[in-house]
């Protein structure tokens, strides 16, 4: 039998590179460029909040521990052409970090570094250990932290970053997917599994499953001092230190984080706030239901109970850890700034 060839340019559909009309980009042929500065931040937030680091045996130093990501500015950008991976970042990068020395005494701190880039990624990136107030406490924590094993796995952890970055980044299984990953592998495919991950997600949301989330946090505020903090940008730029914007009425739309979390809300009450919320790394039209219940038994003592329905489980880029990154995002990027920002936690 004669061996027909596909036609380029003559529109024939067995010639996969052509733009399809479903929008797939069979085998990465396409260039696509994807922004990963909103993962990164997030990534970098996973491995370093609360991270209790080690100390030398015999150290002056009790205790050392990053409290959070300051910040993360510059760009980090993964390109994608025929199946390869062309990563393209300058980050700088600014942790907190408390400890105590043997005596008791607390100090505080950053840890920052200045340029994290692809045109280093072969080398250590440099880092600056700064303290608040430079007395005697301060300079035993510094000194455990360049003697010790501390410094070596703080390295690490923007070793493991950058590495999953290079690979992808929210493409990319991260380390701590690994055992996961290997065993999605060694399951039988079924006709469920073979659909889209993202697309699933979408699905499950819209028809009002996904899972489901509850917190109660305890501030020391009035009711209306915390309503602020969801409702004022001034506050939510204060906490989040990032840009907001908020249309305070139902049906307005807000965005937190430099447009990271965004949505509109659907209820504006003294005691209750309802939102449509989303991450923006969700799949397009992905939604989930949040209500938020603020309770002020005494004067000066409010809770708030959030529940949060409809999240996906994974997100448009097939990540797996969408639960993880809501939960820990509420309670440590959300309530936890507000009380450290605002003084509300103080008492607890």
């Amino acid at each position: 039998d004669e061996i027909k060839m596909a036609k380029l340019g003559e529109g024939d559909p067995r010639w996969l590179v052509e733009e399809r009309k479903d929008g797939t980009n069979v085998g990465n042929w396409h260039w696509v460029e994807r922004d990963c500065l909103d993962w990164s931040r997030r990534r970098l937030a996973t491995l370093f909040e609360g991270l209790d680091l080690p100390l030398a045996e015999g150290s002056k130093a009790s205790q050392l521990r990053v409290t959070g990501v300051d910040s993360l500015t510059g760009e980090a950008i993964i390109n994608n052409r025929k199946q390869k991976i062309i990563p393209s970042y300058e980050l700088e990068l600014k942790l907190s970090w408390e400890g105590t020395t043997a005596d008791g005494t607390t100090a505080k701190g950053k840890i920052h570094f200045p340029y994290i880039a692809d045109e280093n990624a072969d080398e250590a990136p440099d880092m600056r250990f700064g303290v608040v107030i430079d007395d005697a406490a301060s300079q035993t924590i510094k000194d455990a932290f360049l003697t010790g094993p501390a410094r070596k796995v703080v390295f690490s952890k923007v070793d493991q970053f950058v590495k999953e970055l290079r690979a992808g980044g929210p493409g990319a299984p991260s380390a701590d997917d690994a055992g996961s990953t290997a065993n999605a592998k060694q399951a039988k495919p079924s006709t469920a599994a073979a659909q889209p991950a993202a697309a699933k997600a979408k699905t499950s949301s819209q028809s009002g499953k996904g899972r489901a989330l509850e917190m109660k946090q305890q501030f020391y505020c009035s009711s209306r001092d915390l309503y602020d903090c969801f409702t004022q940008e001034n506050k939510i730029r204060a906490f989040t230190q990032s840009d907001a914007s908020v249309s305070l009425q139902p049906g307005g739309a807000f965005k937190w984080f430099g447009n990271t979390v965004q949505g509109t809300f659907t209820t504006l009450e003294p005691n209750k706030i309802a939102m449509d919320w989303r991450f923006s790394s969700w799949e397009e039209g992905c939604t989930s239901k949040v209500v938020m219940i603020l309770e002020e038994p005494e004067p000066g003592h409010t809770f708030v109970h959030l529940t949060q329905t409809g999240i996906p489980e994974t997100d448009a880029f097939g990540s797996g850890d969408v639960y993880e990154n809501v939960e820990k995002g509420w309670r440590t990027q959300i309530f936890q700034r507000i009380r450290q920002v605002f003084g509300y936690g103080m008492g607890l």
